[in-house]
């Protein structure tokens, strides 16, 4: 099914199942069919096949590395797509950006046959998850 919708930028993900995949914004309205309706990355991810929902998480995070670096964080100046590879560059002083790697930990908190679980506000219905965090800069994995 084509959507017809207008983009301006496309990163190139990997290969799924022999077919290119690519991350795009899209820069029109999309209007779709009665029986479609969008929905996010969080709601579908159960509906996924791993190999898919890895792919739309990595889509996820280059789209935001890409609306988040448009400006050097060195001296300010706009940014460019490096075109060697999937990067950003300064032209005033060749500063290099790349996707952001933000580690992070999941735990399973256990006790006998219990498992402690969080909730959080904005969780729809009766959600719950393990316990996660990032590593911010200086913290190993156990803090």
């Amino acid at each position: 099914m084509k959507l017809g919708v207008k983009y301006e930028k496309e990163f190139l993900l990997g290969k799924i199942e022999d077919e290119f995949c690519f991350a795009i914004e899209v820069s029109s309205e999309i209007k779709l069919e009665n029986n479609f309706e969008l929905i996010s990355l969080y709601e579908i991810g159960p509906l996924l096949e791993e190999e898919l929902f890895l792919a739309a998480g990595r889509a996820n995070k280059i789209l935001n590395w890409d609306k988040t670096h448009k400006f050097c964080g060195k001296c300010g100046s706009r940014t460019e797509e490096k075109i060697d590879e999937m990067a950003k560059v300064c032209p005033n002083c060749n500063n290099v950006m790349y996707p952001v790697i933000c580690p992070a930990i999941i735990v399973a908190v256990i006790k006998g046959d219990e498992i402690l679980l969080a909730h959080n506000g904005g969780f729809k219905n009766d959600m719950y998850s393990l316990i996660a965090g990032f590593v911010e800069a200086g913290e190993d994995l156990e803090e």
